[in-house]
């Protein structure tokens, strides 16, 4: 099984503009759907359950944070689940994993002129779709890990950049 549910329209929204109805559009996907998933799936012994996350729960995000609680939400969903397995000693259950994806590459058709224009992530980085390919492979090989997160870049020059506020050399 894949939860790869979610909102992407409107993702980005100031703090001061945040109210219960943008909320509700970011958890709507994600955190109900993985409720209803669970109790759907229980009992059921599965080759691998993945749910795809967000980068943005281990750096944040400027106008993330409606988003960011939704996929940490399903991080910490999936510890509470496979610790619940391990206290249970249920060998017949499925361990679940959580993968926190860096943002990815898009390619769109243009509507007006037909030409496909390459949308990149923020400074140029991003997940190309064979590298995501690639990477979702590896991620079936790991075996019982909870979480795993998927950077195109070094993570912590990142979390000192984003988190820890240090300035960045060149």
């Amino acid at each position: 099984v894949i939860h790869a549910a979610g909102r992407i329209k409107d993702v980005y929204c100031s703090i001061k503009k945040l109210d219960k109805t943008t909320c509700e559009k970011q958890f709507r996907a994600k955190v109900y759907g993985l409720t209803v998933l669970e109790k759907l799936l229980e009992g059921r012994k599965l080759d691998f359950c993945i749910l795809m996350s967000s980068l943005s729960t281990v750096l944040g995000g400027l106008g993330l944070a409606a988003y960011a609680s939704a996929n940490s939400f399903m991080d910490a969903y999936v510890h509470r689940h496979n610790d619940q397995l391990h206290q249970s000693s249920l060998v017949d259950h499925t361990h679940w994993t959580c993968a926190n994806w860096d943002a990815w590459r898009h390619q769109t058709a243009d509507k007006t002129s037909g030409f496909t224009l390459k949308r990149k992530a923020p400074d140029e980085m991003g997940i190309k779709p064979a590298e995501g390919s690639a990477a979702f492979e590896n991620i079936l090989t790991l075996g019982k890990i909870n979480q795993i997160v998927i950077s195109v870049s070094e993570l912590q020059p990142r979390i000192d950049k984003w988190i820890k506020f240090e300035p960045t050399r060149v």
